[in-house]
């Protein structure tokens, strides 16, 4: 039967349109030194990765979005030659309803995608979970990503006292050693799970790393979760989840990594109210963390301590195997004014996926907020050096371009796909704050709104309809 359904959605991904055509959307609102360049309509865009001169977008199945996307879901390829000019190439159709992090070994060919465990009945707490399943995609052909393989994922780990059942991994797949294992993120046990992949035929899932970074915190609850997996510049793994975010050296045991270093749990209380949502390396001796959060409202308030979600800084401090805060950033502190707004006319607005480019700018998705571009050259002080608030945006990921550091692409789970870039890479650009006009014209009108998740809330919003 799985061969019969490989080979079904491989014909499917053959015969699938090419989607992703630009359309004249009114752009949003954006800083004078931020430019909209295009708009594709792909459905529900939750997040892509750029290898060489391909772009791989991951559209969620929708059935609501604008019009003019794939309904199935999938990743959609596009060769980004010019890079101001992405032409989608080829799409391979995959039933997955999120899929928030796309992976990728440029030495294997491989692209892994996701399908998050769900609740078989979501309004009822005690209803059985539908397992996630782990898709390998040989992406040899980069125009024409291809499903090798798929691996079930146990759709439960546990149940409480209560018999409410705790779902399995399936939120994101991170490749580990060159994509010959891979760690999944998403089960309520404080913990990641490995799957080997060595043999692409047949990935067999080996055991679970505990972290602390899965930690318990009074915003996500109990018991803990990891939400995300990178490996960074350096070959270090950064884990980030309810706990905060913990730093590890692999070993020659895929089970039993060496930590490095962790959030202590009294700055995790202080600085991370659901979960640290994912992480980058900046340097050497820092670490950028994204925090997702809602605080008291729809975009929070101007407590420092109870902020919507932040982009943070953390220094390694390896002698005592700790992360040490450095800086936050959030909206509601930075520009009280657009927060205000956004708070009544009920926008959502938290850091979500970020990237970095060579001129430690960083450009950071913040849902319906649009896309936030922040200098972080002096670590103790980020400053916004631009801003791109697309018309209903929902921005859930902001990737700059490898060839190019002022083109980013923004996934959005409104809008789809929006081409932006940012004069000379943002180098050098004064501070500049969001005038409260600029964000009520971008939501004016029909606003689609994300909702919670129902089996992660709000640590993870979606657009209604998934």
């Amino acid at each position: 039967m799985l061969t019969k359904i490989i080979g079904i959605l491989a014909a499917l991904s053959l015969m699938a349109p090419m989607s992703g055509r630009a359309v004249d959307v009114p752009a949003g609102s954006t800083s004078p030194n931020v430019r909209h360049i295009k708009h594709l309509q792909v459905g529900t865009g939750v997040g892509g990765v750029f290898v060489g001169k391909h772009y791989y977008l991951s559209a969620a199945r929708s059935g609501f979005f604008l019009p003019g996307g794939p309904g199935t879901g999938g990743i959609i390829a596009f060769d980004t030659t010019n890079p101001r000019n992405p032409i989608p190439v080829g799409m391979l159709p995959l039933p997955h309803t999120q899929n928030e992090d796309v992976e990728v070994s440029e030495k294997r060919n491989l692209l892994l995608v996701v399908q998050d465990r769900r609740k078989s009945v979501s309004q009822v707490a005690t209803s059985p979970i539908i397992g996630g399943i782990l898709y390998v995609i040989d992406i040899s052909n980069r125009s024409q990503p291809v499903l090798t393989s798929t691996l079930q994922l146990p759709a439960e780990v546990a149940k409480t006292s209560e018999g409410v059942p705790l779902g399995g991994p399936g939120h994101t797949a991170s490749c580990i050693a060159d994509c010959n294992f891979a760690w999944i993120s998403g089960s309520r046990d404080r913990a990641v799970h490995v799957v080997d992949l060595r043999d692409l035929a047949a990935p067999a899932l080996l055991g679970v790393i505990p972290t602390p970074a899965g930690a318990d915190n009074t915003g996500y609850g109990a018991p803990g979760v990891v939400h995300d997996v990178h490996v960074d510049r350096f070959g270090s793994v950064l884990v980030a989840g309810s706990g905060g975010t913990a730093m590890y050296e692999l070993t020659a045991d895929p089970l039993k990594p060496r930590l490095i270093a962790s959030v202590r749990p009294s700055d995790n209380d202080r600085l991370n109210g659901l979960i640290h949502h994912g992480a980058l390396r900046y340097s050497a001796d820092l670490v950028l963390v994204g925090e997702e959060d809602y605080g008291d409202s729809a975009c929070g308030n101007s407590d420092p301590t109870n902020q919507d979600g932040s982009l943070q800084i953390w220094r390694i401090d390896r002698a005592a195997k700790v992360l040490r805060p450095v800086s936050t950033w959030d909206v509601t502190l930075a520009d009280d004014l657009s927060k205000a707004l956004a708070d009544s006319v009920g926008l959502t607005c938290s850091s979500h996926w970020f990237d970095v480019n060579r001129h430690s700018v960083v450009a950071d998705a913040w849902y319906e907020m649009g896309v936030r571009f922040l200098d972080i050259r002096s670590p103790a002080t980020i400053r916004q050096v631009g801003y791109f608030v697309g018309t209903n945006s929902a921005a859930s990921q902001a990737r700059f371009h490898p060839g190019d550091s002022s083109v980013v692409y923004v996934a959005d789970y409104n809008r789809g796909l929006d081409v932006i870039e940012i004069a000379n890479g943002g180098h050098g650009a004064a501070t500049i704050s969001v005038p409260p006009a600029a964000l009520l014209a971008a939501h004016q009108g029909i606003r689609f709104g994300l909702a919670p998740d129902p089996e992660w809330g709000y640590a993870c919003r979606q657009t209604p309809g998934i």
